[in-house]
């Protein structure tokens, strides 16, 4: 697996209408708006989802081939 930094923006979500920004940084809030925790996630991922028992977060990043890889984080602690 590679990370793939700040500003270093794969070549397929670049173009005219695609604003996707990038970041390793998550933020956890609660129900009623208040920050809970900051995650920081290396390698960087896009598409995240959260299982419905909040303890894993799932998100996509790039193998060394630029293919899709799912990543998993363990977030229960927090």
């Amino acid at each position: 697996m590679r990370a793939i930094g700040r500003g270093e923006t794969p070549e397929q979500f670049k173009g005219s209408g695609k604003g996707i920004s990038f970041s390793e940084e998550v933020l956890v809030f609660d129900w009623e708006g208040r920050l809970c925790h900051k995650l920081h996630l290396t390698p960087f991922v896009v598409n995240i989802a959260v299982t419905e028992d909040d303890s894993t977060l799932y998100g996509i990043t790039e193998s060394e081939t630029y293919e899709p890889l799912l990543v998993r984080y363990n977030v229960s602690g927090i």
